[in-house]
């Protein structure tokens, strides 16, 4: 019978393996790639002021086109909305499984 290996060989053979991509990076392509597909380029240009460019929101106006007054604060609403149900597709194991397939 074969004896069992000592304790640091055991511990090598058991370590967990790398990950080939580091899961912050591949949390930034999932955002990327959600954003990317987001239809209204409003909605993409309100949400990279704010997140990118950490503008207030009172100043995001200027970076959008065609809106006025109260409805940039619905539009920031909406851009948040529309890209949590996109990563929420993305981030679904099936979808994920039907991509790779």
């Amino acid at each position: 019978m074969e004896a069992p290996p000592a304790g640091d060989q055991a511990a090598e053979k058991i370590k967990p393996l790398n990950p080939l991509v580091a899961s912050d990076e591949l949390d930034g392509w999932l955002v990327e790639a959600a954003w990317r597909t987001l239809g209204d380029s409003n909605e993409r240009q309100a949400l990279k002021a704010l997140y990118i460019y950490q503008w207030p929101a009172d100043q995001v106006r200027r970076f959008l086109r065609g809106v006025r007054g109260p409805h940039v604060p619905l539009i920031i609403a909406k851009a948040e909305r529309n890209l949590e149900e996109i990563l929420e597709r993305l981030g679904n194991v099936e979808a994920i499984r039907g991509q790779m397939a």
